[in-house]
């Protein structure tokens, strides 16, 4: 339990940063502004703030699933990481950027970024929870 726990928070961490870094680098560098899309809640609508504990659900849900494809993950701790967080960008965010590309009225560079941005963060996530479950 302390594993899954201290995992989930450090992938929460890990993502929250890396979340946040790709999506300012490659909103200014592709000139769009995510806060002024249509169908997103205004900042200062209170529910909002429950928005940055995305990280921490998606990190503990990684550091849940990871256990059960732990033994199929072959290489070094490292390795292993990061073979988890190309599985789940496979599964999750590449389905999640067609969906968006092909029925949202998003700029094209926002399902850049919904691409890029995971294919950062999960292997790096992945990484981090590898790195906890090996500790003694």
């Amino acid at each position: 339990m302390k594993k899954f726990i201290i995992s989930g928070l450090v992938a929460g961490v890990v993502i929250l940063v890396l979340w946040n870094v790709v999506g300012m680098l490659f909103g200014a560098l592709l000139g769009f502004d995510v806060s002024a899309l249509p169908g997103l809640r205004s900042y200062t609508d209170p529910i909002m703030t429950l928005y940055y504990l995305y990280p921490f659900v998606f990190g503990f849900a990684l550091a849940y699933a990871y256990p059960f494809v732990e033994g199929k993950l072959k290489g070094d701790m490292v390795v292993k990481g990061f073979g988890f967080g190309i599985l789940i960008f496979v599964i999750n965010a590449i389905p999640s950027a067609f969906l968006n590309f092909t029925s949202m009225g998003y700029p094209f560079s926002f399902t850049v970024v919904s691409i890029i941005g995971p294919l950062v963060y999960l292997p790096a996530a992945g990484i981090a929870i590898a790195w906890v479950r090996q500790l003694k």
